[in-house]
């Protein structure tokens, strides 16, 4: 749900210059490709800080080239994988894979795959700011009613349908 609601606010925010499709698809790159660095790091017994420090010097080096908007939903990113699929999911794939190749711990993976998704859209973001880009991934205009529809149900006060129930008090 948090994917879908920041894809709809991001469109607008670009100006339409980043599509809900690009963002969906940044992401998911970003998790496979954390996933993956997570794996070659268990398989073959690297230190996390081989990833972890060269991969955050990227993503703050990329933010202060970026502009506000992608800027935030890609450090936004992060907090989008880190649901209710995503972590048992990763997790599991992790100690399944140290458990068979007897590695001494699993520990990163889910890290990897919680920060590449913050490099691969900081990434495609510089990307579509290139002119002749630009003009390729071009979405078109930011109204889009589906978004605009979305917008207004969720932020629409109407104190008629909230239910508040009472739990007594707390003992």
């Amino acid at each position: 749900m948090c994917l879908l609601f920041m894809k709809t606010q991001f469109y607008s925010l670009s100006k339409g210059k980043f599509g809900k499709r690009l963002l969906i698809h940044s992401i998911s790159f970003g998790v496979g490709i954390g996933v993956l660095l997570g794996l070659v790091r268990i398989l073959y017994n690297i230190p996390i800080v081989y990833f972890i420090l060269p991969s955050y010097t990227l993503a703050i080096i990329l933010t202060f080239f970026s502009s506000e908007a992608i800027l935030h939903v890609a450090w936004d990113a992060a907090a989008v994988t880190t649901g209710p699929v995503t972590v048992p999911l990763v997790l599991g794939i992790g100690i399944a894979t140290a458990s068979e190749v007897k590695a001494t711990e699993g520990f990163g993976i889910l890290a990897l795959a919680s920060l590449y998704p913050i490099l691969t859209t900081l990434i495609c973001g510089l990307i579509i700011q290139i002119p002749f880009i630009e003009k390729l991934v071009y979405s078109g205009p930011v109204s889009d009613p589906e978004a605009e529809q979305m917008m207004e149900s969720l932020l629409k006060s109407d104190d008629e349908n909230i239910e508040l129930k009472d739990y007594g008090t707390m003992s």
